[in-house]
């Protein structure tokens, strides 16, 4: 259910906010080819005032924009170490987002790269301390392991 909490219900948000957005504009590009097509017609279209065919647009470009907003992860702090002994590694984390996707192997070689183990034979975890969906969250994993957020 944690995950299903943190993950799952942020992107079914995000996922049905751009549904919707999709959904209004194309009423809205249907209502005025309905209205070009039938103005000649015996039909009598309803008259649509434009402050709202305006506002319409403006809630729509706004929903779109929050939500690629939204999607970023924001990489806050990460450390990697054991237990008391820990080496700040966040600008090598954040380097490893790409198009708002984080993707991390958990190794020394891959977050500390032409330096020597720090802490031999002790097994390590990478902890990130991140930002989603606008929600702050916490996750660590350990050596050895990769991670894929969101």
């Amino acid at each position: 259910m944690s995950f299903w909490k943190n993950h799952g219900v942020p992107v079914l948000h995000g996922v049905l906010s751009h549904l919707i957005s999709v959904l209004i504009l194309a009423g809205i590009a249907a209502w005025a080819v309905l209205i070009a097509f039938f103005r000649n017609s015996a039909f009598s279209p309803v008259g649509v005032p434009l402050w709202l065919i305006v506002l319409s647009l403006m809630l729509c470009v706004f929903l779109l924009i929050r939500g690629f907003i939204r999607k970023r992860i924001k990489v806050r702090t990460a450390r990697y170490g054991s237990l008391f002994a820990q080496v700040d590694v966040t600008d090598r984390v954040q380097s490893r987002i790409d198009r708002g996707i984080l993707n991390v192997l958990a190794t020394t070689q891959e977050l500390l790269p032409g330096q020597a183990d720090p802490f031999p034979n002790v097994t390590k975890a990478l902890t990130i301390d991140y930002t989603l969906y606008g929600r702050d969250r916490t996750i660590q994993i350990i050596e050895g392991s990769s991670v894929t957020l969101p």
